[in-house]
């Protein structure tokens, strides 16, 4: 099976991929097992947050007489719950409630968005500030938010003055009673970098809560695995190559009990002058990042923290993110580009991995 990837156009510039805006892309794909499947498998889809999401559990494996409905169900309900929570697209979701308010004060939140911000604001913290989910304001001036497209480059002045309303330690948070505030009245927050993560999290664990023990769960190209295969075997998956030809796997690797996300600037960007825009905002400069980092992937056992830190990582380039994912010891393959040639450099985490 393969994630096919959607190219969209607009009248001024090619935007390459499935561009969904703010959701920093996976372009993973699927590897078909060449055998016959030797045990029986449900196989659900749909779309969700922008962008659309597959499932595939083994029914050998399930411990109860759930129906495939009753599952299917449980999916799109959990999917629906998270949009309305986290979505920047939904002028009522929990989000962009927040996002309006203007006052200092105290504001009580779920625990989905609590839990999301809690593990963003430590990714924050731990990248030194490459992960900031309060950049909202610099990603629709580049025209990467709910309002795509660019025709021209950023006045440098108004990305100075945006920069002012940004910054994730003006972001305050309150664990005891989970609620959070503002320390500055313009400061607004996205979640597209994590949110994916954070929802293919939540199926899993859902269908766990329903007696599925082996599945693999997508949502717009950030995966989670269980257990094995309809063939018996570890699920595999391959990460792409970082290019706009044709899809190609650079590299499959297996998926055990644990998260995969990736985040690159092949697939969401657009061009100005001959110029490449990458979606990914640096929030120390405002502008995109500019190095040659074509993709990272991350593995880890929440997808909502493989989602974030494929993030932090792209921002802060191939050296000194490999240097911090080593210290850190995630499990991270980088790919970079030299011209129309790739190289890759993983850390020893990844490297102690089976593949």
């Amino acid at each position: 099976m393969t994630l096919v990837v959607n190219a969209r156009l607009n009248n001024t510039k090619r935007v390459a991929g499935d561009v969904l805006p703010l959701f920093f892309l996976f372009a993973i794909l699927l590897i078909s097992c060449t055998r016959q499947a030797e045990r029986s498998q449900w196989v659900f889809s749909g779309p969700t947050m922008g962008t659309s999401w597959s499932v595939k559990i083994i029914t050998d494996s399930l411990q109860s007489d759930t129906s495939r409905q009753t599952i299917e169900t449980g999916i799109t309900s959990q999917l629906e719950q998270i949009d309305s929570l986290l979505s920047t697209y939904r002028p009522d979701s929990e989000l962009m409630e927040f996002n309006r308010e203007r006052s200092l004060k105290w504001v009580d939140v779920s625990s989905s968005f609590y839990t999301v911000l809690e593990q963003a604001q430590e990714i924050s913290q731990l990248s030194n500030g490459a992960f900031d989910v309060t950049v909202s304001p610099l990603v629709n001036l580049w025209g990467f938010g709910p309002e795509l497209g660019k025709d021209t480059i950023p006045d440098a002045g108004v990305i100075t003055q945006l920069l002012k309303q940004t910054g994730y330690q003006n972001l305050e948070l309150d664990t005891e009673q989970q609620r959070i505030r503002k320390r500055i009245p313009e400061l607004s927050v996205d979640l597209s970098s994590i949110a994916k993560g954070f929802a293919v999290d939540q199926v899993a664990l859902s269908l766990e809560k329903l007696g599925v023990k082996e599945y693999l769960v997508e949502i717009g190209g950030e995966l989670r695995a269980k257990g094995r295969n309809a063939a018996n075997q570890a699920w595999r998956v391959g990460i792409e190559t970082p290019t706009l030809q044709l899809q190609s796997v650079y590299k499959a690797i297996q998926l055990v009990d644990e998260g995969i996300a990736t985040s690159g600037d092949y697939r969401n960007f657009y061009d100005i002058d001959g110029q490449r825009y990458s979606h990914t905002i640096d929030p120390e400069t405002g502008y995109p990042v500019k190095h040659d980092l074509a993709s990272v992937t991350v593995l880890a056992k929440s997808t909502m923290i493989a989602d974030a830190w494929a993030t932090a990582l792209s921002v802060m380039g191939a050296d000194k993110g490999y240097t911090l994912a080593n210290q850190l010891q995630l499990p991270v393959l980088f790919i970079i580009r030299t011209g129309d040639k790739y190289t890759d450099k993983a850390t020893s985490a990844f490297i102690r991995r089976k593949s």
